[in-house]
């Protein structure tokens, strides 16, 4: 390839006209000609110095993206066919994940719901004892629920799916947010 690059650049040489006697003497630049063309190595490796500072500043803009990340990406997102597809939706304490008892603190739909409940699948879950969640709830008969699996509209819940955790929400303030604007309130 590169002898093929070294005819072609011949066969350019070629092509340009002779130069004339007056043309092919040369002139020393004057100093201020020399002054505002700096000298460029034609092919002069970067210094350590510089590669240095380019990987600082690489350095420090990738960590800066990933802060950006990190503060930004963490906004809650309730999936709107559950809370939809709910027979109960609440904010409750989790009071045992194994034996799946919480306390209501809100009932979201309907509005009055009879406390304490038990949900099957909690200790499926990534509850926290102590903690709130929001729990899109399905009764299964008196004051036992589960957790409510969506269910979607072009296919039906596959096996994975059913194995998947049951998906429960943090009652953050922007969780509860959230929740508010879905149901109208």
């Amino acid at each position: 390839m590169r002898a093929a690059l070294e005819r072609h650049a011949g066969l350019a040489r070629s092509k340009k006209k002779p130069k004339s006697k007056s043309q092919s003497a040369k002139v020393a630049p004057t100093s201020k000609e020399s002054e505002a063309t700096p000298a460029v190595a034609a092919s002069s490796p970067a210094s350590p110095g510089r590669m240095k500072l380019a990987a600082a500043i690489a350095a420090v803009w990738i960590a800066a993206l990933a802060g950006l990340a990190l503060s930004t990406s963490n906004e809650p997102m309730l999936n709107r066919v559950q809370i939809e597809q709910a027979d109960l939706i609440v904010t409750a304490k989790i009071i045992d994940v194994q034996q799946g008892t919480v306390t209501i603190e809100k009932a979201w739909k309907p509005t009055q719901a009879d406390e304490p409940i038990t949900v099957r699948d909690l200790a499926k879950t990534k509850a926290r004892s102590g903690s709130s969640y929001i729990l899109p709830l399905t009764s299964v008969g008196g004051d036992s629920y589960e957790i409510t699996r969506p269910k979607l509209r072009r296919n039906r819940n596959t096996e994975s799916e059913q194995q998947r955790p049951p998906r429960i929400y943090e009652a953050t303030d922007d969780a509860l947010e959230q929740l508010r604007e879905m149901l109208g309130e």
